[in-house]
């Protein structure tokens, strides 16, 4: 599996030091089929700063989605244990 990288939505399934996205105003973060419960996905920013997403799966395969609506200067995955996030940002 790869992370895509370029397009919007991005489109992550692997975790991976750094997901530059640029200088971009991001709206929404999904999470579609993780697999297991306890199966847990998190987003940084690219500093590592700030924690965008910290999610634990409580059903599986029950997508979850996150509204992020603020800009940030790149993203990192640090953890996706299964299923796919998918980063939407505004154009």
């Amino acid at each position: 599996m790869a992370n895509i990288l370029s397009g919007n939505p991005l489109e992550i399934d692997t975790a991976e030091t750094s997901i530059y996205v640029g200088n971009r105003f991001i709206k929404r973060i999904v999470w579609k089929g993780p697999t297991t419960i306890s199966h847990t996905l998190v987003i940084k920013s690219v500093t590592g700063s700030r924690i965008i997403v910290d999610a634990v799966c409580e059903v599986a395969l029950q997508s979850q989605v996150f509204l992020i609506e603020q800009a940030f200067e790149g993203l990192t995955a640090t953890t996706i244990d299964s299923g796919k996030a998918y980063v939407y940002f505004v154009v």
